[in-house]
């Protein structure tokens, strides 16, 4: 352990294998990041100098392995990390996308199958740009209630 390590509330440091762990000088780890250096065996986790390991991130290596954090490197909020990260690297957290509209709420619904069957999925797929002289393709009809229903059974069971 270096010196002028700042380590957060509630982080899981490697405890089967704690020699296993390198922290070097000036590194902070946020609250709550998990720090694993066994996956399958023992390996090595390095987090060099000056190293910033945001809120909940996931630092895992597996056994016979080293997994390095880069000298200053930072590492954002929620971030899985599996592979070596360059020094003064930044991987920011990853972005919250929408996959659904909710048309029952969370907090409105008597069951997690209604809540479910509520989820009207959003529609992905880009639209590619139309020349003047291709026809429009036809209207895609959005799923009849009873359909998205259907699927939601399906996920639900």
């Amino acid at each position: 352990m270096g010196r002028d390590v700042f380590i957060g509330d509630d982080v899981y440091l490697e405890n089967e294998h704690p020699y296993a762990v390198e922290i070097q000088d000036g590194v902070h780890i946020s609250l709550r990041a998990i720090l694993l250096a066994h996956t399958r065996g023992p390996g090595k986790l390095i987090i060099e100098k000056d190293a910033f390991i945001g809120p909940c991130a996931v630092i895992a290596t597996s056994g016979n392995r080293t997994l390095r954090i880069g000298e200053g490197a930072v590492i954002g909020a929620g971030v899985v990390i599996g592979k070596d990260v360059p020094a003064r690297a930044f991987i920011p957290s990853p972005a919250a996308n929408p996959v659904a509209n909710a048309m029952v709420p969370m907090t409105k619904a008597q069951t997690m199958g209604e809540f479910l069957m509520g989820l009207v999925p959003l529609d992905r797929k880009p639209k590619a740009a139309r020349s003047p002289v291709t026809p429009a393709p036809a209207a895609r009809q959005q799923p009849s209630s009873e359909e998205c229903k259907d699927e939601a059974r399906s996920v639900a069971e």
